[in-house]
């Protein structure tokens, strides 16, 4: 599988509230590498948001600042709230 594939699988794993398995996905995804289809900074803003599903808020602002780093639209505190 390639990396949207994982994204794509950690969306749905967030949805049926399996935050752990949505993690793993996103890191896999992460790992895999930069396409151009798929944004960095997205996969680590939602993994951020699974983190801090997961009770990890330390892990979850880690992401969340290199979201904000790779993309400024994530540097919004709005936009992790709108989340839940």
């Amino acid at each position: 599988m390639d990396s949207k594939s994982y994204f794509e699988n950690g969306l749905e794993k967030i949805n049926k509230k399996d935050f752990h398995g949505a993690i793993e996905d996103f890191t896999i995804a992460i790992n895999i590498g930069n396409e151009s289809s798929l944004n960095l900074a997205d996969i680590y803003f939602k993994r951020a948001v699974a983190y801090f599903l997961v009770i990890n808020p330390e892990q979850s602002t880690s992401d969340l600042l290199k979201a904000g780093e790779l993309d400024p639209k994530y540097n919004n505190q709005e936009l992790f709230w709108n989340e839940f």
